[in-house]
């Protein structure tokens, strides 16, 4: 089975394209989308749905009350369960996000909002009581012991020493958790910034990182993660929906 990563920062069209993609409805692909996990693609396998619910769960929280904690706990717990998804669909997947990219993406962007001390303890005492073998369950993809502070201080801790203030986080560190290939294909959807922008403005919830300063960072810290590692991408135009029209015939064809 393929993996075929549309990439891009917030804004340039990831979604809609898989959106499209989805739609068609085609036997041999789906599309996969992360933090934001469709739940009714995950077939005959409970506990992972039940993950996958409560990484919804920590993203629309994330969004309602602003919290950065949340949004990394949903955005690392989805990338620890990439491969479980994909595995899943047993079919050929394309996704707007990949471990070994967006890990190390989000760290860099979030990098201030990793450590546990952050998340308020009456929330983490909620997180413990309320989901605790989803956390469980996340826990031992990371394969550490639980400690007396409770699960969800203890993801949030290994978050923190794992991927905070290393300006140098590379494939091979981060690839010892997820254990993962590249993709087979990796478009990378070029926008313009004042477009992002545009398109972000219509939506109804504004991220933490959905500045004009940050999203320029963003995509140039894409660029240089791919040079630095060698990746081969392919640079797409995404200006307009012919421009997707014509990314979406080369992926399905």
């Amino acid at each position: 089975m393929k993996t075929i990563l549309i990439s891009g920062i917030d804004g340039s069209g990831k979604t809609t394209i898989l959106d499209y993609i989805s739609k068609l409805n085609y036997d041999d692909i789906s599309a996969l989308y992360l933090p934001k996990i469709k739940e009714s693609l995950i077939k005959n396998n409970h506990d992972l749905k039940k993950v996958a619910e409560f990484i919804n769960q920590m993203t629309l929280l994330a969004e309602k009350e602003g919290n950065p904690s949340l949004k990394v706990i949903a955005m690392f717990s989805s990338m620890l369960i990439f491969k479980d998804l994909s595995n899943n669909l047993n079919k050929n997947i394309v996704t707007e996000r990949f471990p070994l990219i967006d890990t190390i993406i989000f760290a860099q962007l979030y990098n201030k909002y990793l450590s546990p001390k952050l998340l308020d303890i009456e929330i983490q005492n909620w997180l413990n009581s309320t989901y605790k073998s989803e956390l469980i369950f996340l826990i031992n993809k990371i394969n550490i012991k639980p400690s007396k502070k409770g699960l969800s201080y203890d993801l949030l801790f290994f978050i923190d020493e794992f991927l905070s203030n290393k300006k140098n986080l590379n494939f091979n560190q981060v690839n010892k958790i997820f254990n993962l290939k590249l993709p087979h294909k990796i478009y990378f959807l070029d926008v313009n910034i004042d477009t992002v922008l545009k398109r972000i403005s219509l939506r109804n919830v504004k991220e933490l990182h959905e500045t004009k300063v940050m999203l320029k960072t963003m995509k140039n810290s894409y660029l240089d993660l791919f040079d630095k590692e060698g990746v081969d991408y392919e640079l797409v135009k995404n200006e307009t929906f012919k421009d997707a029209e014509r990314l979406i015939q080369k992926i399905i064809i």
